[in-house]
């Protein structure tokens, strides 16, 4: 009984482990290497983020191309990872929640799947949105002085 439970236990493990693979190999968008959080230097990421502030501030969710919400997903999973208080990191955040933007999400991309950490994996995005997400879904911030 325990050799079965093991096995049982290993094949689910598999399946986890290349569930992604399988998932990126199905949509049309370029594969994102989830494994991988790209860098970004942090005036640089301040500015990005300013940008897609205003960008959800002016456009409908339902209505922003997916390579943007890539960004934004990055960037707030980044201010949160990042424990980041700067004046435009507090502002996306608020106007994420005013907007109720994790709930339009799941709205517009009903393929979601739960991540670790109650939050939320987008397959046709390849990006995982709140919870504890993997290193492509969010971007590692650098200062000049490092």
């Amino acid at each position: 009984m325990l050799r079965l439970k093991f096995l049982l236990a290993s094949a689910l493990f598999a399946f986890a482990i290349t569930l992604p693979a399988v998932i990126h190999a199905q949509t049309d968008m370029p594969q994102a290497n989830i494994a991988y959080a790209p860098s970004m230097e942090q005036n640089d990421f301040l500015g990005l983020v300013e940008r897609v502030t205003k960008l959800l501030q002016t456009t409908p969710v339902n209505e922003i191309p997916d390579e943007e919400h890539v960004i934004i997903i990055r960037c707030l999973n980044t201010i949160s990872i990042h424990a980041l208080k700067a004046p435009a990191c507090f502002k996306l955040e608020t106007v994420a929640e005013e907007l109720s933007y994790s709930d339009k999400l799941i709205e517009k991309f009903t393929d979601w799947i739960p991540n670790r950490g109650m939050g939320y994996y987008f397959p046709s995005l390849h990006i995982e949105l709140h919870g504890t997400p993997g290193p492509g879904s969010y971007y590692h911030i650098f200062s000049v002085n490092q």
